[in-house]
This record gives structure tokens, sequence and C-alpha cells, in this order.
């Protein structure tokens, strides 16, 4: 079984997923948002839940958030 196997049956994944848990109020750009984000790499498909990585970071701040 491999993560996205895992998530796929997580009653704490799908309540993440329907925003109906874990509100978070923060504001990027001087966009507002309230939902949570998940860091993962680049397997996982393309979800507004998901944070993934940059596969050719070429900005120190892009190489920053790559390597972290």
């Amino acid at each position: 079984m491999n993560d996205l196997n895992v998530l796929d049956r997580s009653p704490f994944f799908r309540r993440i997923l329907s925003s109906g848990w874990c509100r978070v109020k923060t504001t990027i750009n001087g966009n507002d948002y309230d939902s949570a984000y998940v860091l993962v790499d680049n397997i996982y498909p393309e979800l507004t839940v998901f944070v993934r990585g940059i596969k050719h970071p070429g900005s120190p701040q892009a190489k920053l958030f790559s390597q972290m």
C-alpha cells in the first residue's frame, strides 16, 4: 500500500478535502484563504489542498522552498 492509497482511505483527509475541518485563516499576496494545505511531492495529483514541489527551481527563493 502506498501513500495515495492511505490518503484515499483516510477519513481525516476526506474532511480536509470537503473543507469541513481544519479551517486555517491565511493571507497571501493580499488574498485571504481558509483551507488547510498538505505539502507533497510531485507524484500526487493536482488538488487545491496539495502544495507540490518545484521541479526545476530557478530563483534562490524557489530553491529554498524546494529544499525545505
